[in-house]
């Protein structure tokens, strides 16, 4: 994903890197393309600098669907950053933004089904469990944030802890999973 709003794919055939194709050019520079995760192998889910988050056909090169986040919440007129996008194992996305929430959405509709303010400040990066039952993001506010999904009807996500381990901005997270190791 670029600022330019291209998403463009590469090839590691022969293991060299070699540009292949560009996929999708943005009608406007205004998107600019931030955060990317496959939600399959024909469906990228790209996060954007203009509030919206969007799916697109890999094998066609257009859009499925736009999804709006909204303006920011802290002036409610400028755009609001996806800075980071995963999907869970099931295909719905996790999305973290310059407001400070994350955001959950259907995989199947692409509608938002919850947002939680976890952050004071920008959500830079996200990591999720291998088996999609926990969420972390890590932002601007130097926190750590756990969130887990309850159980039963709704299955609807929680925050359960907050801390702050940095002295800087957490701008990656991932996860790592083996054996007894989590």
């Amino acid at each position: 994903g670029t600022i330019d709003g291209e998403l463009v794919m590469y090839t590691l055939e022969d293991d060299d890197l070699r540009f292949q194709r560009v996929l999708v050019k943005s009608p406007t520079k205004k998107a600019q393309m931030v955060s990317i995760a496959f939600q399959s192998r024909k469906v990228v889910i790209v996060g954007c600098s203009d509030s919206t988050i969007r799916a697109y056909d890999m094998t066609r090169g257009h859009m499925i669907r736009r999804m709006t986040l909204g303006s920011d919440l802290a002036g409610g007129s400028k755009d609001t950053i996806v800075w980071s996008v995963k999907c869970l194992p099931n295909g719905n996305i996790v999305s973290g933004d310059s407001t400070g929430q994350i955001c959950i959405w259907d995989g199947t509709t692409y509608t938002q089904a919850q947002r939680i303010q976890g952050h004071k400040q920008d959500v830079l990066s996200l990591a999720v469990s291998a088996d999609g039952s926990t969420i972390m993001s890590g932002g601007m506010d130097r926190k750590t944030v756990l969130y887990k999904q309850s159980t039963g009807a709704g299955q609807r996500w929680s925050k359960v802890w907050g801390r702050r381990y940095h002295n800087h901005d957490v701008k990656a997270m991932a996860s790592f999973e083996h054996a007894k190791t989590s």
